[in-house]
């Protein structure tokens, strides 16, 4: 019986992800001289975390900083995206916007929708 690979994308996420974080990158690349993805973040001397997309100053510094995940059924980010979030706040003392990928999906399909009636 062959194994499911639950992401085989691993850390860059299924598609709707990646299409979503570079339309964000797209944005922040307007808005600020410089932006990039999967931007690392010293947590402390031994631990990183990565942001999916953050726009940066003339120095390279982050100044805005968006995380894309899944949610839990509240709406909440799940654990792994709070703790990542609770971290890179602390960290760089910046708020980290967060978007619900489950909900981009949902306005995306519906939007398909509403253009293909």
């Amino acid at each position: 019986m062959e194994k499911k690979i639950p992401n085989p994308n691993g850390k860059k996420g299924n598609e709707d992800h990646q299409n979503f974080i570079i339309e964000l990158f797209i944005k922040l690349s307007k808005k600020y001289k410089l932006a990039d993805t999967e931007v690392s973040i010293n947590i402390d001397n031994k631990k990183k975390r990565f942001v999916d997309v953050a726009g940066l100053d003339e120095e390279g510094n982050p100044v805005e900083l968006h995380q894309v995940g899944r949610t839990n059924k509240d709406g909440s980010p799940v654990i792994r995206e709070r703790r990542a979030i609770t971290d890179i706040e602390k960290a760089t003392k910046l708020k980290v916007i967060f978007h619900a990928l489950m909900l981009i999906l949902v306005v995306t399909i519906g939007f398909w929708i509403y253009q293909n009636l």
